[in-house]
Parts: C-alpha cells; sequence; structure tokens
C-alpha cells in the first residue's frame, strides 16, 4: 500500500502523458501484485479498501484521462479476481463502503463520458 501511495504522487506530479503512462507501467505492476495477494488471501480487507479509493482518485482526475482505459482494466482484473471466488466474502465485506464509493465513482465517469459524447454530437448538427 505504501507503494501505490508513491505511484498515485508520481501520478499527480505529472506533467506530460508520458510521464503518466510511466506512472502507471509502476502501478500495473503493483495491481498485479495486488491481484496475486488476494488470489492467496495475504491481503486485510483494510488494505483492499486503500487500493480500491486509490482507484478512485487517480480515475477521477482528470489528468488522467489519457491512462483510464489501462487503469479500468487492471481494476477490472481485481475485481474479478475478488468477486470470482465465494470465499473472498470477508474480504469483500470489509471494502464494501469503499466498493460503493467505487461504484458511485465509475457512474460518475460515465455520466462525464456521456455527456461529452452528447455535446459533441450535438454540435456537429
Amino acid at each position: 500500500t505504501e507503494s501505490l501511495v508513491l505511484v498515485k504522487y508520481w501520478l499527480a506530479s505529472s506533467l506530460t502523458a508520458g510521464q503518466r503512462q510511466d506512472s502507471w507501467g509502476t502501478a500495473s505492476l503493483l495491481c498485479e501484485i495486488l491481484e496475486e495477494n488476494i488470489k492467496h488471501d495475504r491481503i486485510e480487507s483494510g488494505e483492499l479498501g486503500f487500493c480500491l479509493h486509490s482507484f478512485i482518485a487517480i480515475i477521477l482526475d482528470p489528468n488522467n484521462n489519457d491512462i483510464c482505459p489501462q487503469v479500468l482494466k487492471s481494476l477490472k482484473a481485481i475485481l474479478s479476481t475478488i468477486f470470482s471466488n465465494s470465499t473472498k466474502s470477508t474480504l469483500v465485506d470489509g471494502a464494501i463502503a469503499v466498493l460503493h464509493k467505487l461504484s458511485l465513482a465509475l457512474l460518475q465517469i460515465h455520466q462525464t463520458a456521456f455527456q461529452k459524447l452528447s455535446t459533441t454530437c450535438y454540435t456537429s448538427k
């Protein structure tokens, strides 16, 4: 989790798309480690909640729009790992509040994208 804080800082400090791509490259490795830790029950619900909250911060930052598809792909893999096994219910229960926030963040991203699409289509008429 400490490494994720550092990567979030790098992303926030990035001035170019290339810097964000490099920072996300490091974060994607951390996501793979997170997936493995979930699969092998080596993570507590508080740690998972912290990691998911980091995803919320990353995807809601408009500066990260260029890496958002990659972030969402990693998030999908992590959520699939969490929900693929019914024995992970304790882990889910412990992180349910953050999962709820994540759902709202994803709805917000969807709404923003829909508004941009609608505006673009409307102005092109």
